[in-house]
């Protein structure tokens, strides 16, 4: 009576679980070294100092443009994982400007970009939002 595998069984077992595990961990650094960079241009403290708001530059790569993210984070927070706003700045002319009227962001926005997202509020999660007016 035969118990367990035979000794070949075993080895190509382990090739196949060594080949799986090297390849997971490549797609892992690979996703870690080819993500797009996020670079902090502007950052505004909101009245009660718990919130930032920040104009954040997206590089995607060699094969892509420029865009622009507004996301409003913790204060002193670099992980910018939702926006508010985003933009292509391929034809941008002028600046943006962040500012705050109480409660609400205040985003300038200047002439000829293309616009891809303009939300209403800024969701910071436990029933708390920021309402966004864009001039």
């Amino acid at each position: 009576m035969n118990q367990g595998w035979s000794k070949s069984t075993k080895i190509l077992v382990g090739i196949c679980l060594g080949i799986f595990l090297m390849c997971m961990g490549s797609c892992a650094f690979l996703k870690h070294f080819f993500a797009p960079s996020k670079d902090a241009l502007i950052r505004v403290a909101s009245p009660d100092g718990k919130y930032d708001a920040v104009l954040v530059s997206v590089d995607g790569g060699a094969t892509t443009g420029f865009v622009n993210w507004v996301c409003v984070v913790p204060k002193g927070s670099n992980k910018f994982n939702s926006s508010v706003y985003v933009a292509d700045v391929t034809y941008m002319k002028g600046e943006y400007k962040l500012s705050w009227e109480g409660e609400t962001l205040v985003i300038s926005v200047p002439e000829n970009v293309r616009e891809f997202k303009r939300l209403p509020s800024a969701d910071l999660g436990w029933w708390r939002s920021v309402a966004v007016k864009y001039w």
